[in-house]
């Protein structure tokens, strides 16, 4: 069966949060649940999912939920040993267990942005997570038609968002007693916030988003902090080589992570330029995601999406294979355009126009062809 990633959304009630000493915030939630799930295709068809107890509350499943990473909305790809540092503002517990048809679990945020926006409303959790997809269609025991099966569930993070798949079942719980409130209908509810703040790497200011700073920042002081310890460290001990040795280590870190950086920033910089090559000259990108981009991208293609777009604004895998579609159409408009232009040219009679090449190469014909022929001189 082949493997999947998949990002449901459950829902976080925050009726029952601790604020710790330090600002943390340790909170129950409810983070998955059995059932019927509809996902949606690049080609706007919808393919029905079904999520059977027997594999939701799989021990192996299960196990599987414990310790994972808790992110401030989806992250661009699966989180793994080099790249979680970045998103993770939180983590869940080793306790997950079955309560009716959902799963409970222990969340811990520890980042304030995060804190912050739960207060703000966004409360629903979606768990990213990979499955092996049994096309096999068929009825649930209480009716619901799906058109497949997800085997072998293995979460992989808990994102927190403002609307989520699996609806408002699965959410984190928070207490109105907790000296924070809740809005019933937060301003900036259905929209992620994009601020964007300016790093400077190998002597150049480059734009990104405020999750990616505030990690390069922590990494930098982490970074000089190490070097002033190997510093006077080096100073009380004669073995300089240790210290040099884990200077050297920490470089390395660093360019890698540089490198890691740059290739973000060279994404978002071809994301732009074919926005401008698709939407005009005059696009501006300031201020707007790479979603928001991508949509621009869509809509500047067929705009007839707008509504689609609208209803789906939180699904990343919807939004990023729309916009590929839109890039294959705007290459094919470019070709047919050329094919049309050259079709023109010839119904006039002219043909293709001549290189400079063609031009050179039929004066020096004519030069050749008639060399024979004798000067004629005025006389």
């Amino acid at each position: 069966m082949p493997e999947a990633m998949r990002f449901d959304r459950a829902e976080v009630r925050f009726d029952r949060a601790e604020r710790l000493d330090n600002g943390w915030l340790r909170v129950p939630a409810t983070v998955g649940r059995t059932g019927v799930l509809e996902y949606e295709g690049p080609n706007g068809s919808v393919r029905r999912e079904y999520r059977p107890p027997e594999e939701v509350f799989h021990q192996d499943a299960l196990r599987s939920a414990e310790m994972v990473p808790v992110t401030n909305g989806h992250p661009p790809e699966a989180l793994d040993a080099t790249n979680t540092r970045f998103f993770a503002v939180g983590w869940s517990s080793s306790n997950p267990r079955v309560d009716g048809k959902v799963i409970a679990q222990d969340l811990l945020i520890t980042d304030a942005a995060a804190i912050r926006a739960a207060t703000e409303g966004k409360i629903q959790i979606s768990p990213g997570y990979r499955v092996d997809y049994d096309p096999t269609p068929g009825v649930t025991p209480d009716g619901q038609r799906y058109d497949g099966i997800q085997r072998k569930p293995r979460i992989n993070h808990y994102a927190m968002v403002w609307l989520g798949r699996q609806g408002p079942e699965v959410l984190m719980r928070m207490d109105e007693a907790d000296a924070f409130e809740v809005p019933s209908n937060p301003p900036t509810a259905g929209k992620e916030k994009h601020a964007m703040k300016t790093i400077r790497i190998d002597e150049k200011d480059h734009e990104v988003a405020d999750e990616v700073a505030a990690a390069f920042a922590t990494h930098e002081a982490a970074l000089a902090a190490a070097r002033k310890d190997a510093a006077a460290r080096a100073d009380a001990a004669p073995d300089i080589s240790k210290m040099q040795a884990r200077i050297d280590a920490l470089e390395e870190e660093r360019r890698t992570d540089r490198a890691s950086e740059q290739a973000r920033i060279d994404a978002r910089v071809s994301l732009v330029a074919n926005a401008r090559r698709i939407a005009g000259d005059d696009y501006r990108a300031d201020g707007k995601s790479d979603l928001d981009v991508m949509r621009d991208v869509i809509l500047a293609i067929d705009a007839s999406a707008k509504d689609r777009l609208e209803q789906r604004k939180d699904d990343r895998g919807y939004i990023e294979g729309r916009y590929e579609v839109a890039l294959e159409r705007a290459e094919e408009r470019k070709d047919s355009g050329a094919r049309l232009l050259a079709a023109a040219q010839q119904a006039k009679g002219g043909g293709a126009p001549k290189s400079k090449y063609d031009e050179e190469r039929e004066r020096f014909d004519k030069e050749r062809t008639e060399a024979w022929k004798p000067e004629t001189r005025a006389g």
